[in-house]
């Protein structure tokens, strides 16, 4: 009898419905998209994804869309526009990184002639530090790179290569980390707001090497963020994005003969078609 009750009570509690069991997970391809591949950890509420305003870069027509192993060539056409780099996210095969690169970053700009004027954002979309490389190289071209606001947990290494053109670099208030300028018969100019936050380490007549500690990200030396312009022939300048800017770049020396020559042709023939009209 004592049997019997104990194993009529074992049947009841094995029939009932297991009161513990943990809620159904959410559908990660949902959270994440398509681009994202499904892991077997619980998924994050689709709102937290979003990124910080201060991160979400606008174009003229439409919002910027997080790219990865983006790679961009053109000979005489200019390449500007904005771009929102997440290393998180799976390298694209559409263009591929010039060759030579040891480590092939997440976005590239290539001309021989063009100009590049770019801005670029940093985030990722999973949880923890991500580091996004970026490089822009022209050979006669200008290049100025625009860094937008970032987490403090998001750093950017960006190279910036041009032969003889300008290269400048604006960063944000909140940039944190070394910028080294290096040119052989060209110059180099710190703009003045950026001489109000950085630290010259190291000065001379080819290279200058600079330091900024923002106090959110100078706690952790794994925040720092590292900005390397090279030009041979070009001018350097480096300022803070929406204090400094560029003067209108002057005419070179041929650009200054064909002017006066224009203007001694102009002026030669308005006296010649006023002779002609009195006679």
């Amino acid at each position: 009898m004592i049997l019997e009750a104990r194993s009529s009570v074992l049947v009841r509690k094995y029939d009932e419905p297991k009161a513990q069991d943990p809620p159904p997970y959410s559908d990660i391809e949902r959270s994440y998209g398509p681009a994202y591949p499904s892991t077997s950890s619980r998924a994050a509420p689709a709102a937290s994804l979003a990124p910080p305003p201060s991160l979400s870069i606008r174009r003229a027509d439409s919002d910027c869309a997080p790219v990865n192993g983006l790679h961009l060539q053109k000979r005489k056409e200019d390449i500007t526009g904005s771009y929102w780099v997440d290393p998180c996210l799976p390298a694209s095969d559409t263009h591929r990184p010039p060759k030579g690169w040891r480590a092939p970053p997440n976005v590239s700009f290539e001309t021989h002639q063009g100009a590049i004027n770019v801005e670029l954002s940093t985030a990722c979309l999973h949880e923890g530090r991500a580091k996004s490389i970026a490089r822009a190289s022209s050979h006669t071209g200008d290049i100025t790179v625009t860094l937008a606001d970032a987490q403090p947990d998001q750093t950017i290494n960006v190279d910036m290569t041009s032969r003889r053109g300008t290269v400048a670099l604006f960063i944000p208030r909140s940039f944190s980390g070394v910028i080294q300028l290096t040119t052989r018969r060209g110059s180099m100019e710190l703009l003045p707001g950026l001489l109000k936050i950085a630290k010259i380490v190291n000065e001379t007549e080819t290279e200058t090497l600079l330091m900024i500690a923002n106090p959110r990200t100078a706690a952790s030396s794994s925040t720092a963020n590292y900005c390397q312009l090279y030009s041979r022939f070009g001018k350097l300048y480096v300022g803070v994005k929406g204090e400094d800017k560029l003067l209108p770049k002057e005419p070179g020396k041929w650009a200054k003969f064909a002017q006066y020559l224009g203007v001694h042709m102009n002026s030669s023939s308005v006296s010649i078609n006023s002779h002609g009209s009195t006679s």
